[in-house]
């Protein structure tokens, strides 16, 4: 049996332009469409990192690779959430909630997210 490794999610870019600065959202329910997992990010090159980058990290942290030469280990709580959720097939959405302006603090934009939608930005811990 091949083990399931690619990051396979429903995708909302809505209205955001993708190659401003913008906020996204990673979204993952349960069988019954309970929300079990949120991360809210940013990023300041565009779409290309939360569609890209993300499927790339929690395949390699499926196939037991290393998250980058060098840095065997530096995978983040958001790639094993999103790995948990491949494995468990959850369904995994991730929506491109805003463009940032170039007047606006990216970051304070990502804080202010993270707390509207009750994402927090540290977990306590990755649960086994």
């Amino acid at each position: 049996m091949n083990a399931v490794t690619e990051l396979l999610y429903k995708f909302d870019g809505g209205t955001v332009e993708y190659t401003k600065p913008l906020i996204y959202l990673w979204e993952v329910f349960d069988h019954d469409g309970k929300l079990l997992y949120c991360y809210v990010g940013k990023a300041k090159n565009g779409a290309g990192r939360p569609r890209k980058h993300y499927a790339r990290n929690v395949r390699n942290l499926l196939l037991c690779r290393p998250y980058r030469k060098g840095k065997q280990e530096k995978f983040r709580h958001v790639h094993r959430q999103l790995a948990r959720a491949v494995q468990s097939q959850h369904r995994i959405v991730l929506t491109l909630i805003r463009n940032v302006m170039p007047n606006e603090d990216i970051n304070a934009i990502e804080r202010e997210e993270q707390v509207r939608r009750g994402c927090p930005q540290l977990p306590v811990a990755d649960s086994p």
